[in-house]
């Protein structure tokens, strides 16, 4: 109890200190704006842009800027502290608790052993506005899949790199695994602009850069707006990464300004037809999607409910005696100021709170002049609940138009997440059972309603409300979009032989799940009758994890025969068969499938090795696996993307598409034990005129023979003669010993690692 107290006690005092600082910053920069230097600084910015950067592309517009712009749209912004903090971190400080600790999924080996960081893909967001800008969908579902190990690289639409640095990018992290990207590009207005072949060939030159130092492989591209769209596409071209557009308003009928320009709402119509996957917020926006050729996913909005329930006492509001009734948000020309003034003016005994920032200045004068009206502009997102905590009856009050169609509102989801009755438009995406709402059409139906809503006498209403929300969070919004985000990703089978592998089994497994960030994969183990404890290290692998099987034969069928029968087995687009003598590295899925997806020429593909018998082996400088690791990100950054023809790939790690493995057939089983059943394949695979290639950004550790080495050697000597005279025989050619790539040592001399000493150190 004390330490719970003391953490409690200790939370309430930093987020008292962060308030403290922020409020501190705000005094003082209220004091240096009403100064005159700050107003001669904010003239000299105006008239830089206008007669600088903005004269030589639009004289006349700059022109009229010059004199019709406010000194006020040139001010300066500062980073909101609050941007820098995870929503759970928020949560936990707002309700004087510890923050959680944020991660990843984990698997563990089994009781008792701990748990193992699984890999996850990355997502390059190509958003809407900045992620310091009003902490809204786009925020909220990225911040999601950041919290659960996805690294999210946020395409900043305004900042740029220092200018002085040179830089074609530079990187600012802003919370756990999110991190702005800053392009150097040419001047552009997202809204009303459009993507001109400079501005991409700019803006995709920084991103390839990044993506090679960065070592990005298994990653999705994430568009919130449709300028974006050429920009996805070259990485697509380039890298194969799929697109995700998250279509979340209709563009065409955008009401206020800035309006998008024609170009983005033609770009839109082409993205909803090109889009690897389209998800959309509102039924209504998947016809429009429909129309344009997607197959949309609906994906609506939710509520941070853990962050809205767990609220403290609003000391702002919280003198004020009588009803509140609230409402946060934008206010709009959607905004229903009529209704709002009615009601005021009609029960001056309530209280009306309006938080949000007035975009239209004209139409709340009215609501200026009312004493009982409090409009208190932008509010920081972590002070939301302890307003609405205060709030005795929330407001939806939307003049209906045909934008209104296609919204589904958030702060529906948010007012519920603390059970409050909601007065609101009769929208037709608020997707709330009706006899949770009270709808409201008129000046006087607000009032009506209002009372109503006030007079509540079924409890029930409100647990009812609370449990809408806790089953629309933004969480299950980022698990149902990464469930869609994998059923359009290839599913990918890696077959794993084994015989008396315990050896090598438990960080075989415990390093593919670290490393193995493709989104939909399936793991088979199948065992040659093994007689050590190998058949139960499986079948727990299996019993752990829904994703892998245990095929235990009930003979050793040989390495050809037991790989086949387990390909029997997949169900996968991809196959891939690995040696668990091997340790893979990050990414190594997406490098080796790469040259796969991109050439249709190439049959099957082999990662680099420390250890095989022709050009895919190099020569490695390192000693364990941590060294290995970075002797692998290394190699991928410097030879991205590239490959190299190789006559066969050695199965101990070969990727091929199931289509392929069809065509060409099975591995000839009557290479006995093992051996040359690689050679025959590369050659049948040939002669279907298809290439084998090594994908050089992809490096794989390989101890060498774990199996093969558990035979004598004259038995060794014997199997590897009788194979070379049965493929001799079956093509008519004298088999030539491999060749080693020039400059790289022969496989005799390659070093022996023990598996004991290399996870070790």
């Amino acid at each position: 109890m004390d330490k719970n107290r003391n953490q409690n006690q200790e939370s309430a005092e930093l987020l008292e200190a962060l308030k403290n600082y922020e409020n501190f910053l705000n005094r003082e920069l209220k004091i240096y704006r009403g100064q005159r230097a700050w107003k001669l600084m904010l003239l000299f910015r105006k008239l830089y842009t206008n007669l600088v950067r903005e004269a030589p592309k639009d004289p006349l517009g700059a022109l009229r800027r010059l004199f019709r712009e406010p000194l006020a749209e040139h001010e300066l912004k500062f980073p909101n502290l609050w941007d820098f903090m995870s929503t759970e971190a928020m949560t936990a400080l707002a309700a004087g608790a510890a923050p959680a600790k944020q991660g990843g999924g984990s698997l563990g080996h089994g009781p008792g052993e701990p748990a193992v960081e699984e890999a996850k893909y990355s997502i390059i967001c190509m958003p809407i506005f900045d992620f310091d800008m009003r902490f809204q969908r786009p925020q909220q579902i990225l911040a999601r899949f950041a919290a659960n190990g996805h690294k999210v690289y946020w395409i900043s639409p305004s900042r740029r790199p220092s200018p002085d640095s040179g830089a074609a990018y530079e990187l600012a992290p802003l919370r756990r695994n999110i991190i702005e990207v800053r392009l150097h590009s040419p001047d552009h207005n997202l809204y009303t602009g459009e993507m001109t072949p400079a501005l991409l060939d700019s803006m995709a030159s920084g991103l390839e850069e990044m993506i090679a130092r960065e070592g990005l492989a298994e990653c999705w591209s994430l568009v919130q707006f449709p300028f974006w769209r050429k920009l996805a596409l070259r990485l697509n071209e380039r890298f194969g990464y799929p697109l995700l557009y998250d279509c979340m308003d209709n563009f065409e009928e955008w009401p206020i300004e800035p309006k998008p320009s024609a170009a983005n709402c033609a770009e839109e119509k082409a993205l909803f037809a090109e889009a690897s996957l389209v998800t959309v917020s509102a039924e209504t926006l998947g016809r429009v999607a429909r129309r344009h050729g997607a197959e949309p996913v609906l994906v609506p909005n939710a509520a941070d409910v853990r962050f809205f329930e767990k609220a403290i006492d609003n000391s702002e509001i919280g003198g004020l005696t009588g009803p509140v009734i609230g409402y946060f948000g934008a206010v709009a020309e959607w905004f229903d100021f009529e209704a709002v003034a009615h009601m005021a003016a009609s029960r001056p005994n309530y209280n009306f709170i309006i938080i949000g920032l007035v975009e239209d200045k004209a139409s709340i004068a009215p609501l200026k002049a009312l004493p009982n009206v409090h409009l208190l502009g932008e509010r920081k997102y972590i002070n939301l609940p302890s307003f609405l905590k205060r709030f005795d009856v929330c407001l939806i009050p939307f003049r209906l138009s045909p934008l209104l169609e296609y919204a589904n509102i958030v702060k529906l989801y948010e007012y519920f997440s603390q059970g409050k009755p909601v007065v609101t438009s009769r929208l037709s995406q608020l997707n709330a059972p009706l006899d949770l709402v009270y709808f409201a059409g008129t000046p006087e139906e607000y009032v009506r309603q209002v009372d109503a809503a006030l007079n509540e006498s079924d409890v029930s209403l409100a647990r009812r409300r609370i449990e809408f929300a806790h089953a629309n969070t933004w969480n299950d919004r980022m698990v149902d979009m990464d469930r869609a985000m994998r059923r359009k990703t290839p599913l990918v089978s890696v077959i794993v032989l084994t015989y008396n592998s315990e050896a090598f089994l438990p960080e075989f497994h415990r390093y593919f799940l670290k490393n193995t960030a493709w989104p939909t994969w399936e793991l088979i183990y199948a065992d040659n009758c093994s007689s050590d404890a190998t058949p139960d290290i499986l079948s727990g692998f299996a019993a752990a994890d829904p994703r892998v099987r245990a095929v235990l034969l009930d003979r050793n069928l040989g390495f050809a025969g037991g790989n086949n029968a387990a390909a029997k087995q997949a169900t996968g687009e991809y196959l891939i068969f690995l040696n668990p003598d091997t340790v893979v590295t990050h990414g190594w899925v997406h490098r080796l499938l790469a040259p796969l997806m991109r050439n249709p020429e190439v049959g099957m593909s082999a990662p680099v090795t420390n250890h095989s018998g022709n050009q895919t082996r190099i020569d490695v400088s390192y000693s364990g696996a941590a060294e290995m690791e970075e002797f692998a990100a290394s190699l991928a950054r410097a030879r991205h993307g590239q490959t190299f023809d190789v006559p066969m790939a050695p199965l101990l790690c070969a990727a091929i598409r199931r289509q392929t493995w069809d065509q060409i057939g099975e591995l000839d089983a009557s290479f006995e034990v093992g051996m040359f059943e690689d050679d025959d394949y590369g050659i049948r695979l040939k002669q279907a005129g298809l290439k084998t290639v090594a994908a050089e950004d992809c490096f794989i550790h390989h101890f060498g023979s774990g199996s093969f080495r558990q035979l004598d050697p004259e038995h060794s000597i014997a199997v590897f003669n009788a194979n070379r005279e049965i493929f001799e025989q079956k093509w008519g050619i004298k088999w030539q010993q491999h060749q080693m790539r020039p400059g790289v040592q022969p496989l005799s001399a390659a070093k022996v690692y023990s598996p004991t000493w290399f996870f070790a150190i």
